[in-house]
């Protein structure tokens, strides 16, 4: 499976080049350099997958989710050309106030 890199809208993406690779496996995935530098993170917590429904007449997309600081922060990290079941499913979740 192709997984594609996803770089925040705060970087100057034109300066740097998004990564792809090919997985075979979940063991593959975790060995990805840019993304076992977030597991590597004292921060991380998990790595999730959005599973949301599109809108209007997009394609499917499953997104991979950093989840750091407990999953109170997250960001999405690559674009994944199909689901990994074995991931749990992203849920927003929030500090009470």
């Amino acid at each position: 499976m192709k997984i594609k890199q996803r770089l925040p809208n705060w970087m100057d993406i034109h300066s740097i080049e998004r990564q792809e690779t090919e997985i075979n496996s979940i063991e593959d995935l975790f060995n990805v350099p840019w993304i076992k530098s977030w597991i590597e993170d004292e921060k991380f917590h998990k790595l999730s997958i959005d599973r949301t429904e599109p809108l209007f007449d997009y394609p499917r997309q499953y997104l991979l989710m950093a989840e750091m600081n407990e999953g109170f922060n997250w960001y999405v990290i690559a674009y994944l050309e199909k689901d990994i079941p074995e991931l749990p499913d992203w849920k927003r979740k929030y500090r009470n106030k």
